[in-house]
């Protein structure tokens, strides 16, 4: 097959050529192109199926018809999960018992669940490629710092699914010395677990684990970092948010309710960011009611090397 210098040009430009010093990020066995990015941490609206991608008027039915979230909908949206932390009470789902994760789920290390491992000790250089400045801002200085990395799957498909097919539920890095979740993928789409079995969000499986390894200083968490986010409706709404504050890509962008409220509330409204709101406010009876996302921070270079800095403190 021949290909034109214009065709191998676009194919470099593509690729870690643009960000000097990334490490390129192949997909991983078994995955579907895009799936990698596709990780809203759970369901934050008001309808009963469990997935925030087959309600009307959301992500699937935009993708079937190839639009992007809009700004509207995404302030519209940003404003409710807000609200279910704001409002947090015994009316927010703050009294039900949410189940322990290893009733359904078991714990795998690896991509994609390897055997060899459970719970992987790693340096933060392992998750591939963080500009400085994004990890400056969680106080993190050295890329060789060690943080624990767990993989969550779905026990269902851990009993009908081939080792190499198999999808992590839930799998994030945490350092509870310095108070920071980085999210790395939470797909409700790779849990087979029935609803009446005790099907849990994502996001709650993750702050289940936080608090596991956090312990004593489970009630420090700080920031959630969302990383590596390449969801184009996300993807999108960074963007616009970015240049409604006049910010620049390739730097550090700072968004917080006060000073730009309708741009704090699109972010709000994001795949990426909307499952932490729920999440705050209804787990472990609503321990973490009192919080808040203060500020929202954006790094924005296209592709998969976006992230987005959810800032916790208390109310």
């Amino acid at each position: 097959m021949r290909l034109s210098i214009g065709t191998l040009l676009s194919a470099l430009l593509a690729g870690s050529l643009l960000h000097p010093g990334a490490v390129s990020t192949p997909l991983k066995q078994g995955t579907a192109p895009g799936e990698v990015f596709d990780n809203a941490l759970g369901d934050t609206t008001d309808h009963p199926t469990p997935s925030n991608f087959s309600i009307p008027g959301t992500l699937t039915s935009r993708q079937e018809e190839k639009k992007l979230l809009t700004w509207e909908e995404a302030v519209e949206i940003g404003k409710r999960n807000i609200a279910k932390l704001d409002n947090a009470g015994d009316d927010t789902g703050c009294d039900e018992v949410i189940p322990s994760y290893a009733e359904n789920y078991v714990e795998r290390g690896g991509k994609y669940g390897s055997k060899d491992f459970l719970t992987r000790e790693l340096k933060i250089s392992a998750l591939g490629y963080f500009p400085e400045k994004v990890l400056n801002v969680v106080g993190v200085s050295d890329k060789s710092e060690k943080i624990t990395d767990k993989s969550i799957f779905s026990k269902e498909q851990e009993d009908g699914v081939q080792q190499k097919d198999r999808r992590p539920v839930s799998q994030n890095a945490f350092l509870p010395d310095k108070g920071i979740i980085f999210a790395r993928s939470n797909f409700l789409k790779n849990d087979h677990t029935p609803e009446e079995k005790g099907r849990i969000m994502p996001g709650e499986i993750m702050m289940q684990v936080w608090d596991e390894l956090a312990g004593s200083k489970r009630d420090d968490l700080q920031w959630i970092v969302r990383v590596h986010v390449a969801n184009e409706d996300s993807a999108n709404i960074i963007r616009m948010a970015r240049e409604k504050v006049g910010g620049s890509m390739r730097d550090l962008v700072r968004i917080t309710r006060q000073d730009h409220q309708e741009e704090f509330e699109a972010l709000a409204g994001t795949p990426n960011c909307r499952g932490v709101y729920p999440t705050l406010a209804t787990h472990d009876f609503g321990r973490l009611k009192d919080r808040r996302v203060t500020e929202i921070v954006l790094w924005e270079e296209g592709g998969q090397f976006n992230f987005i800095l959810m800032k916790i403190e208390r109310d």
